[in-house]
């Protein structure tokens, strides 16, 4: 059975100077795909880290608070002690494990038709 990753509370001091290496797993636990592919996981964390763009369109998995779980990776984020190669998969695999991606409820095709419709009304 695979083990459930839970967030690790973190302080205002370790969001604002990094926190420990201790708050990602250990580089053999993270799977290949985080380490050595692009996935959008990883692209989210990769815009989180170089463009400041937190990631959107997430829902917490059942039991995990999405504050805390956020802290614990912008934490792990802005540490130096970790590898950056380390960091960047180990934050998108933690992402991975709190979040998943929300449903979106109207496909693009309805989207197209609601404006469609909006613009024959005018």
């Amino acid at each position: 059975m695979k083990q459930t990753i839970k967030p690790i509370g973190v302080s205002d001091s370790e969001i604002a100077f990094g926190g420990s290496v201790d708050l990602l797993p250990k580089m053999n636990d993270i799977p290949h795909e985080f380490k050595y592919e692009r996935n959008e996981w990883t692209n989210a964390i990769w815009e989180w880290f170089y463009e400041g763009k937190r990631p959107e369109n997430l829902s917490p998995k059942p039991g995990i608070d999405s504050e805390e779980a956020l802290r614990h990776i912008k934490a792990a984020l802005r540490s130096f002690e970790p590898k950056h190669e380390h960091k960047m998969a180990g934050c998108a695999y933690l992402l991975s494990q709190f979040f998943e991606k929300k449903q979106n409820k109207q496909s693009f095709f309805s989207k197209i038709a609601l404006k469609l419709k909006g613009s024959k009304s005018k």
